[in-house]
């Protein structure tokens, strides 16, 4: 499973490519979701732009390994998308057999959005983290933190992204 990569800015409204896209941002304009490249990897959501009397512009989710982001609505920015179950990929992948993967059950997971002039919050996938101010670091392996907000002139920074992991099986 490949990471994913960092989502749009106002500088570059389009979320860029990576094991998993990175949410787009919002600035006047929509800004479309990174895409996936590779197997178990999933597209960013999209942003959008509710500027108008609001002023506000919601980011789209990170993409996770099971699903895409989720695009913004309305002034809430999109959601991470899920990751991947642990016992999915084998029964015996357990915090009770292995102490590195502690409260962990998903890896891979968006981050949520982040949203300018917006104080909300975005729930990421399980385990990543949830945009807001600041965004949230991720807590499980290979997924991406939550989006930073900036709101009522402060800027807040987005959370980190957790590094991935390989697994080697043996036959």
């Amino acid at each position: 499973m490949l990471g994913g990569v960092g989502g749009g800015s106002s500088e570059n409204l389009n979320g860029a490519a990576g094991g998993s896209g990175g949410g787009g941002s919002a600035g006047g304009v929509t800004g479309t979701g990174g895409a996936a490249s590779g197997s178990n990897t999933f597209a960013g959501g999209s942003g959008t732009s509710n500027g108008g009397s609001t002023g506000n512009y919601p980011s789209g989710g990170g993409g996770g390994a099971t699903a895409a982001g989720g695009n913004s609505s309305g002034s809430t920015a999109g959601p991470g998308g899920a990751g991947y179950t642990l016992t999915n990929i084998d029964t015996n992948l357990t915090s009770a057999n292995f102490t590195s993967f502690a409260s962990m059950t998903v890896i891979s997971s968006g981050g949520g959005g982040g949203n300018y002039n917006n104080s909300g919050t975005s729930s990421g996938g399980t385990g990543a983290g949830n945009g807001g101010s600041p965004g949230t670091n991720a807590v499980s392996f290979g997924s991406g933190g939550g989006g930073g907000n900036s709101t009522n002139g402060a800027s807040y920074v987005g959370g980190n992204g957790k590094a991935g992991f390989v697994i080697v099986t043996g036959k």
